[in-house]
């Protein structure tokens, strides 16, 4: 049996966080309160949760900023922030996922939703704390070079995430090699090369899911799945709902039936 899911609240409003620590707890999970922004960066930093349930709108340091600073921190980089805030507009959402966050939740949310999409989350994490380990410590230190590469890499995948090229084509186009891209990876990002991949691929779609009333076929492709079957399955089990329950759950619903598809 796992242990209780230890998640960070951060939200400026007591009557909110009296109900969600009361609802929260009563499902199994550990909640630790901040009032503010500041306060919870330091709880972040002192004690990393699983998982930080974020508002947006707080004084003196507002959510964005906040997740901002978490994800520029190696210490707490890898930490998923779910943004939990009735700022529901389209553009809001983007924001939201441009600071850094995993995902979106607006005000009033259905209970099942966010917990679910709490438990999803907390998994994620604990496979990706139990992933095989970094590579041995006399690893030479990350340089320039490294970064050249890392980010010429990276700019690649997004630029060509229709269709990626092979780990060996994409090594030797930021002239390095197979292996040694992928530990470099894997010590800067935490992730091999195509797993990050993946998690950009899904950021991409929600991007796209928020903004636009592509259907999932167009979607699907855009981000590189063959098809928009496989593009569901894979959402759904990064995310614990379908692309379009998504779509509906941020109250955007297509103009045109049609379009709407899995």
């Amino acid at each position: 049996m796992h242990p209780a899911a230890d998640i960070l609240l951060i939200d400026d409003d007591p009557a909110t966080v009296r109900v969600l620590v009361e609802l929260l707890r009563g499902r199994g999970f550990k909640l630790r309160v901040a009032l503010d922004g500041k306060d919870g960066h330091q709880k972040a930093l002192a004690n990393p949760p699983e998982v930080i349930l974020l508002d947006v709108c707080m004084p003196t340091m507002d959510g964005h900023h906040l997740c901002r600073l978490l994800k520029d921190d190696p210490r707490t980089a890898d930490i998923p922030v779910i943004f939990l805030t009735g700022k529901d507009l389209p553009a809001d959402k983007l924001d939201g996922f441009g600071a850094g966050g995993s995902d979106y939740i607006t005000k009033p949310y259905q209970v099942g939703e966010l917990v679910a999409r709490l438990e999803v989350h907390c998994q994620i994490r604990r496979r990706l704390l139990t992933a095989p380990p970094d590579p041995p410590p006399n690893a030479p230190e990350p340089d320039s070079r490294d970064d050249r590469q890392l980010h010429k890499a990276m700019a690649m995948l997004r630029a060509e995430m229709a269709e990626p090229p092979s780990l060996v084509e994409l090594a030797r186009r930021v002239g390095s090699n197979e292996r040694s891209l992928t530990e470099l990876f894997r010590r800067r990002l935490g992730l091999p090369v195509f797993a990050w991949l993946r998690e950009e691929r899904h950021k991409r779609a929600c991007e796209l899911l928020l903004s636009t009333d592509w259907d999932m076929i167009e979607i699907a492709a855009v981000v590189g799945y063959g098809n928009a079957a496989a593009f569901s399955t894979a959402f759904r089990e990064r995310y614990g709902l379908t692309p379009s329950a998504y779509r509906r759950s941020a109250g955007l619903v297509n103009a045109n039936p049609r379009r709407h598809a899995e």
